[in-house]
């Protein structure tokens, strides 16, 4: 069975994926590892799912903003 918190990242990943068309899936989430962790070459090893949630809903956010048009 899933987790909860993986149905959501998992959600949360695809809509960022839809934002990001460009940037491969793995850059993607070594990326988010920084943001979660710390920027070190271990963080993608050293991050747990619940610590991606927030750093992914910020992206989105900023990624949105910076995409929606202006009125």
């Amino acid at each position: 069975m899933i987790s909860p918190v993986r149905k959501e990242m998992l959600r949360l990943l695809e809509q960022l994926s839809e934002l990001t068309p460009d940037v491969r899936f793995g850059q993607l989430i070594a990326n988010l590892s920084y943001l979660a962790v710390e920027p070190a070459a271990g963080a993608i090893w050293d991050m747990e799912d619940e610590q991606l949630l927030d750093p992914i809903r910020q992206h989105i956010s900023d990624l949105s903003l910076s995409q929606s048009p202006i009125a």
